[in-house]
């Protein structure tokens, strides 16, 4: 017998050539699927993002708006207090005023009396004088 020499199946014609060509495809296929996953995971996960963004934006906006409210009725608050303050100061200078002038109408009251006493008593001491005189 002759050796022949074995002639050779082209590759593309052997098992293990179409095994790796279809775990190539697969792996492509299922990488293409894996993306739209994570797109798809990704635009939830922008969603997401976004609507937290958007509550805390509304969080900070009622806060600050809270804030402001707060600040206007302690504004408010204060004005009153100093309202209040300066009506009790003039109430507390009028009453000063008005016992001052009570004290001064007192003190005129007790001098003109001292004075009406004076001139009773001058008016006695020279009617003695007179009487005494005539006598």
């Amino acid at each position: 017998m002759k050796n022949k020499p074995k002639v050779k199946k082209p590759f593309y014609k052997k098992i293990w050539f179409w095994i790796i060509v279809i775990i190539i495809i697969g792996a492509i296929g299922s990488q293409d699927g894996d993306n739209k996953n994570n797109n798809s995971s990704l635009d939830q996960n922008s969603k997401t993002i976004s609507q937290t963004q958007q509550e805390d934006n509304q969080s900070a906006q009622d806060e600050k708006a809270e804030a402001e409210k707060k600040a206007e009725e302690e504004r408010l608050a204060a004005e009153k207090a100093e309202q209040e303050r300066v009506a009790a100061e003039q109430k507390a200078a009028e009453e000063k005023a008005a016992a001052e002038k009570a004290e001064q109408e007192r003190l005129a009251a007790e001098k003109a009396e001292q004075e009406r006493i004076a001139q009773e008593q001058a008016a006695a001491q020279q009617a003695a004088q007179e009487q005494a005189a005539q006598e």
